[in-house]
């Protein structure tokens, strides 16, 4: 992980607060797990957000909040099968997916252009917010494109670069409509990044909007 690519502070706090979409709410926190300084942020904003909740009037509890919730204590327990473990698409030997996307199931790879594949997750929550996984081959220069909305990217192994920065594994990029980037991945090792994006990817060449629908279903 570099020093440089780091989620903003707002997106953190968002985090803390519990204001992410699910899908960016897994992106950001499986950056965290690996990034000291974010999760210092992190717990910072959480104990703000205590420190406010403190200070609010107490609310009127109904009047038989406290039989209810002494009757929910006397219902027996759900009963818990076995767990079936979560769909994964193949992944290089060693890369261990964040303890983030534990619940996550994730389709098989899809092909949509030369060198770049797709996986999206099945988890409705997860895939209302576009969240997926790429992956990459060396050296693979992807279209260039902007964004209409913002897009979340942690990179899970391997790096690739564009015209503001290089990025590497445990980084975060985190980019809005204001941006236009062409990501090129690094000639060394294919790249696995997890993305999430509350807009649609804009193509701006003629060959990338050929991709859209692909990149879009």
């Amino acid at each position: 992980m570099s020093d440089l690519n780091h989620p903003a502070d707002e997106t953190l706090a968002l985090l803390a607060a519990g204001g992410l979409a699910h899908g960016p709410r897994l992106v950001v926190a499986s950056h965290v797990e690996t990034c000291a300084r974010c999760a210092r942020r992190v717990s910072a904003f959480e104990a703000v957000g205590g420190a406010l909740l403190e200070d609010l009037p107490p609310a009127a509890m109904p009047a038989d909040g406290l039989a209810r919730a002494l009757a929910a204590l006397d219902l027996p327990a759900p009963a818990k099968g076995a767990a079936a473990p979560p769909a994964r698409p193949e992944l290089p030997a060693g890369l261990a997916l964040p303890s983030a996307l534990d619940d996550c199931d994730f389709g098989p790879w899809r092909w949509v252009a030369p060198g770049i594949r797709i996986s999206r997750a099945r988890n409705a929550w997860a895939r209302a917010s576009g969240l997926k996984m790429y992956r990459l081959d060396p050296g693979r220069r992807l279209p260039r494109h902007g964004h209409m909305g913002t897009e979340w990217t942690c990179v899970l192994s391997g790096s690739f670069a564009d015209e503001r920065a290089r990025y590497v594994a445990g980084d975060i990029v985190e980019v809005d409509q204001h941006v236009d980037h062409q990501p090129v991945v690094d000639d060394d090792a294919p790249c696995f990044c997890l993305v999430a994006m509350d807009g649609r990817m804009r193509l701006n060449t003629f060959v990338g909007k050929l991709h859209q629908m692909i990149f879009d279903a």
